[in-house]
């Protein structure tokens, strides 16, 4: 048992400092993005929506596309559509000209950076050079945050009622994921 903590303590620094090593990345390759309010990231951003937009824009770091801008307007869809969710928590796409991306967590306490990890890791079974995801394989969602002609991204997430759990969406502006066209 004491070994397996070990194992895990030593799994979890080394997520940690791949994903500061991504954000510094980020920063490198697009100098203009300053965060802390500043470029692509306006001021007052509260906490949730800043951790939207620093772990999708470290995935998007990791293939060269550029860092996507947070969007009040889409993060106001993103509640509105949440907000019609509620009663049912279903992850049912809203069918509007935006992407989207949904998730859904039993209990609470879910937090912006584990629904978009969920995400990120479908990346794990999408072959670029084929634009394939492996047989039986989600990868929408991943390829949705790393679409180069997405520029603006729009959170929200919500309890659902009678503890049916959490819903997280996030909507994208324009949409990526055409078939047939690679997302970068």
């Amino acid at each position: 048992m004491k070994k397996n903590n070990q194992f895990n303590g030593v799994i979890a620094n080394i997520l940690v400092a791949v994903i500061l090593f991504q954000c510094t990345q980020t920063h490198a390759r697009f100098p203009h993005y300053r965060g802390g309010g500043q470029g692509y990231e306006p001021a007052g951003l509260d906490p949730n929506a800043h951790e939207f937009l620093a772990y999708q824009n470290a995935a998007r770091s990791v293939v060269g596309v550029a860092p996507f801008r947070w969007s009040a307007e889409l993060a106001n869809f993103a509640q509105s559509y949440a907000e019609q969710r509620r009663s049912d928590c279903a992850l049912i796409h809203s069918d509007g000209p935006l992407g989207e991306n949904l998730f859904w967590g039993g209990g609470y306490g879910w937090s912006p950076a584990q629904a978009v990890k969920a995400w990120v890791d479908e990346g794990q079974y999408y072959d670029h050079s084929s634009n394939s995801c492996a047989p039986g394989q989600e990868c929408g969602h991943y390829t949705q945050i790393v679409s180069a002609i997405t520029t603006s991204v729009g959170c929200a997430m919500l309890q659902c009622d009678g503890d049916l759990g959490e819903f997280i969406i996030c909507n994208y502006a324009p949409a990526g994921n055409y078939i047939g066209e690679k997302p970068y």
